[in-house]
């Protein structure tokens, strides 16, 4: 397991995309956006979980894909 930075575009279900650094870590189950490319897909929250090592801390959960948008 390691930790490296990558860049992505990722796009709502529409197809609008924003172009992402992430901080990737290969033993995670879940990716993180910045909030205001939450806020320019428009994505909302579709769930909500729970830290499986018992912390209190809640995460909404949204969807988004890998963009389809040439670069």
């Amino acid at each position: 397991m390691g930790i490296t930075y990558a860049e992505a575009e990722v796009s709502n279900e529409a197809g609008m995309a924003q172009k992402v650094r992430f901080l990737v870590d290969s033993g995670a189950a879940y990716s993180v956006l910045p909030q205001e490319v939450c806020q320019a897909l428009g994505l909302r929250p579709a769930r909500t979980v729970e830290l499986a090592d018992g912390s209190i801390i809640q995460r909404d959960v949204s969807h988004c894909l890998p963009s389809t948008a040439s670069a």
